[in-house]
């Protein structure tokens, strides 16, 4: 650092430091530049800060030393991923950018993982807060921030109010509760960057408008539906009267071909799409209503298209790739009069770089072409997901392709035609025929994978079946050479736990049990050439709630809704379907630190009282439980209970019951077998995001029982109903 030379000054664009100590370093060589140059250095400053408590501190000490970095620091990138909180470091951390009288741009991320304080929300508020009211603050970024009131945020921009200008949003979470409380951010940003991850956010979005002062909007859609995109988005382009530049990243799926107009955008002077990889009909549905009324914003000038072709599997569908061709073509045509410049970006991938721009044909030429092969750094990891079309598969097939995502997915499945691969395939995800029973198909669709994630499904086949499946799947794991990480979904062993008392005796959790005490025994070794393994140990989930086995049982003629239920005042670790998809995706993301580990997750333990209070106090309607022993409970049935726990199995065959694997494993959650294994408080360390039972209700606006959730209820193989004479009676 010595030697640096002051003539390299000017050419700094910004300034990376990962500890203060080698800001210190920097810093003492800077003391004999001129102030100008100081200043160029130290203008935008990107700091990380990690576990350390005393990083902190040496930061305030820093910048008590000449050349007093507060005077040049005007962009302060900060980032915070592991820094655990306590008094003392908000504290110090308040005290730290009290100092930042200069910063006008700010972007904090303050993800929280290891110890958590209880109060993280009034300590995300703290550090807000005080961000915000720098005096010449105009611009916040703002990712991983965690707020349980949602005016907690409206509170926290105040002091900003009159003169926040610029916000970006990472987590949608936030501009839910913005737009919940604080309509009055709609009047005043000039500029919004957004990812819009769910149906509430886009709504939220389209409720705050208009949008009077909006000149920039940049927002990413992830993986919706069209059908739940389109109003929403429509109006709030509608109410954005002065947009002049927007730039929309499309990830959406579904069957239909959605309209939609930018005509009422007349100020528009600069449009950016780009289509995300899988690239859905839906997708190229937009692209093709966008382009046909780009000709109404007569100021209109400037129109780049990025769409990504990097289809991992060497295999570019035709049909998609037609589609885009029209869409682009039939775009430039009318439009071609009034846009100055129009440059299509085409990535794809350098192992099918079947496409090239002599085979595209355009008569316009105010269309530009460029190709950029995908950088061989960037190429996805493949992961195969078996269960990939059950609730669990669907779930960690979303996050594993949430972007921004280095994963693309393989789905094992038995009917390549049902409904939900075709939704897969519809995404880009490569479908391929087999059963986790059938381990030649199983060896096939393993190679290549980087990773597999392996739920099998024991309500299908059965308690020994999926036993043997499970050893056999890691056997055949171990033999394909490109295989690294291999995750399984396990359960606890509720035998082995209650020192094998038969009255917990579960068929569904000894299964998948069994299978991770046998992985125990297995190596799990990090390298390039060998496989390491992983457990995320799950629950019930909190799905199950829409309908399953925890949904109400009857409503009542006054409109009471009725939880009955004989888990005494046990507690059940429900996990949202969510979450799995979470910790599937942390998993494979962190392979070296959850190697040879069992992840025993959850999202919320939840007694009845305390889900029949939660039901309450989000709907307003009336609500009871209904505490019942095992034989009340079953007499809720029909003579569907008496048959095989297994699909597979038949009436008769001595195999064990609905009825009888169900109250072993409801004795298992009334006496907190299960609840027993699940540290709340790591969890949310670890995922500060995760799932309350609360914000699942909100969030999936539940009001009761709405259909099947598991796949085997979906296709009609459950087998057992209500018994309508006891259940009117509750």
């Amino acid at each position: 650092m010595r030697d640096f030379p002051q003539e390299l000054v000017d050419k700094v664009v910004y300034f990376v430091a990962d500890d203060p100590g080698t800001l210190y370093s920097c810093s003492l060589v800077a003391r004999s530049f001129t102030p100008a140059s100081q200043k160029r250095l130290f203008a935008h400053l990107r700091l990380s800060l990690e576990t350390n408590l005393s990083r902190v501190r040496g930061l305030l000490k820093l910048l008590g030393h000449p050349p007093h970095l507060a005077l040049y620091v005007d962009r302060l990138d900060l980032r915070c991923p592991n820094l655990q909180w306590n008094q003392r470091t908000i504290t110090m951390f308040c005290d730290f950018l009290a100092r930042l009288a200069r910063v006008q741009e700010l972007s904090l991320d303050l993800a929280m993982s290891t110890k958590p304080w209880k109060n993280y929300s009034a300590a995300t508020h703290r550090v807000l807060a005080a961000a915000v009211s720098l005096p010449a603050v105009v611009s916040v970024e703002l990712d991983r921030f965690t707020f349980q009131d949602p005016s907690e945020l409206t509170d926290a921009l105040k002091p900003c109010s009159d003169k926040l200008r610029d916000l970006q949003l990472s987590w949608p979470s936030i501009i839910r509760d913005a737009g919940a409380t604080e309509s009055g951010l709609a009047t005043r940003l000039s500029r919004l960057k957004v990812h819009v991850g769910d149906v509430r956010t886009i709504r939220s979005l389209a409720s705050m408008g208009p949008w009077a002062s909006l000149v920039d909007l940049d927002l990413f859609v992830n993986q919706l539906k069209a059908a739940n995109v389109q109003p929403h988005l429509q109006k709030m382009l509608d109410g954005s009267a002065q947009l002049r530049n927007l730039c929309l990243d499309i990830n959406i799926f579904s069957d239909d071909r959605p309209s939609f107009s930018i005509s009422s955008l007349s100020e528009l002077r600069s449009l950016e799409i780009r289509l995300s990889r899988p690239i859905s009909s839906s997708a190229i549905g937009y692209l093709t209503s966008i382009l046909a009324t780009a000709a109404a914003p007569s100021r209109l000038r400037k129109i780049n298209i990025g769409i990504d072709l990097s289809d991992p599997w060497n295999v570019l569908r035709i049909p998609t790739w037609n589609g885009l061709e029209a869409a682009v073509l039939d775009g430039t045509n009318a439009i071609a009069t009034t846009t100055e410049e129009f440059n299509l970006v085409l990535l794809v991938n350098p192992r099918n770089n079947t496409l090239n721009a002599d085979s595209y044909h355009c008569a316009q030429q105010a269309l530009r072409i460029s190709w950029q092969e995908m950088p061989a750094t960037e190429e996805q990891k493949l992961i195969l997901v078996i269960g990939a079309t059950g609730a669990q598969g669907q779930a960690v097939i979303d996050a594993l392709l949430a972007p921004p995502s280095s994963y693309a997915v393989r789905a094992l499945t038995r009917d390549p035609q049902s409904k939900q691969a075709l939704e897969l395939a519809a995404r880009g995800v490569e479908c391929v025929t087999g059963s986790f029973q059938d381990f030649d198909s199983v060896a096939r669709a393993l190679e290549g994978a980087y990773g597999v994630w392996v739920n099998t499904d024991g309500f299908t086949v059965g308690e020994m079946q999926e036993i043997y499946s499970g050893m056999r799947i890691f056997e055949s794991a171990k033999r394909t050479t490109t295989l690294r990480h291999y995750v399984y979904s396990g359960l606890i062993y509720a035998s082995k736990a209650t020192d094998f008392n038969l009255d917990y005796k579960t068929d569904h959790l000894d299964a998948k049990g069994r299978v991770c005490d046998w992985m125990r025994a297995q190596s799990s070794v990090v390298s390039d050439t060998e496989l390491s393994w992983s457990i995320v140990n799950t629950g019930p989930y909190m799905e199950l709630l829409f309908g399953g086995l925890f949904d109400p049982i009857n409503i009542r003629a006054d409109g009471t809704v009725v939880f009955a239920s004989p888990v005494g005042k046990g507690t059940v670790p429900m996990i949202a379907l969510k979450d799995i998809g979470w910790w599937a995706r942390y998993t494979f993301d962190h392979r070296a630190e959850t190697s040879g580990q069992e992840l025993k997750v959850t999202s919320e333990l939840v007694s009845w009282d305390h889900l029949v209070a939660t039901f309450t106090k989000v709907t307003g309607i009336p609500a009871v439980y209904v505490p019942q022993t095992l034989d009340e409970w079953w007499a809720n049935f029909d003579d569907g209970i008496n048959n095989p726990i297994a699909g597979d199995h038949t009436p008769g065959d001595g195999s064990t019951t609905v009825k009888e694997n169900f109250s072993a494993f409801w004795r298992v959650l009334r006496d907190d077998v299960m609840a027993r294994t699940k540290d709340v408080e790591w969890v949310r360390s670890v995922h500060p995001g995760t799932y309350t039972l609360e914000r699942w209700m909100r969030e999936n606006n539940y009001k009761g029982r709405a259909g099947a959730v598991m796949k085997n209820s979906q296709d009609g193989k459950r087998g057992w109903g209500l018994n309508m004479e006891v259940v009117e009676k509750l």
